[in-house]
């Protein structure tokens, strides 16, 4: 990220420092700090690891595809099958370090993994509308007044409030 023009050394330093005390990816830690956006992290993912990006917005996977990869294990492991033929399976995905997801969906898939980048965020969306779940944000409503009953006022409790301040306990001997 020093190479592209996103960090200076000092800003490195500052978030090599900062994801060794929060135990994050360097990414999240160069997007926590506010030096780069999703974007910016992506399109350095992409050079260093040699693999195209795409837009999620408009992407339409093919229902075979959706039909190899469960949605349980599309939406917890940020991967969304996209396209799907006799010997590879596409898939978008945001983090190309995560051997463990590629390695799974390879072995579940029985077929070669041909990965694209996405950003994290676009992409949970795009696996939620592809899988046919909701992104609207939920409707909310107007708050309502909980009704607190005083812990003095409920009967079972007088008893119990009158002899612990008669010097008893609530504990059996």
């Amino acid at each position: 990220m020093v190479e592209n023009g996103y960090l200076t050394d000092d800003q490195l330093t500052q978030v090599l420092q900062y994801q060794r005390s929060v135990a994050c990816r360097f990414g999240e830690a160069v997007i926590a700090k506010g030096y780069a956006d999703e974007l910016a992290v992506l399109d350095c993912l992409a050079q260093q690891f040699m693999l195209n990006t795409t837009d999620v917005e408009g992407i339409h996977p093919d229902p075979a595809a959706l039909k190899v990869i469960p949605y349980s294990l599309a939406i917890t492991r940020q991967i969304l099958p996209v396209e799907v033929d006799v010997d590879t399976l596409t898939c978008v995905i945001s983090d190309p370090l995560d051997v463990v997801t590629t390695d799974e969906v390879q072995l579940i898939a029985n077929r070669r993994l041909r990965l694209v980048l996405a950003q994290p965020t676009a992409l949970r969306h795009a696996i939620q509308r592809s899988y046919g779940f909701s992104v609207a944000k939920p409707k909310v409503s107007a708050p309502t007044k909980l009704k607190v009953k005083k812990l003095d006022a409920q009967q079972d409790r007088k008893a119990l409030i009158r002899a612990i301040s008669q010097g008893g306990t609530d504990q059996c001997a």
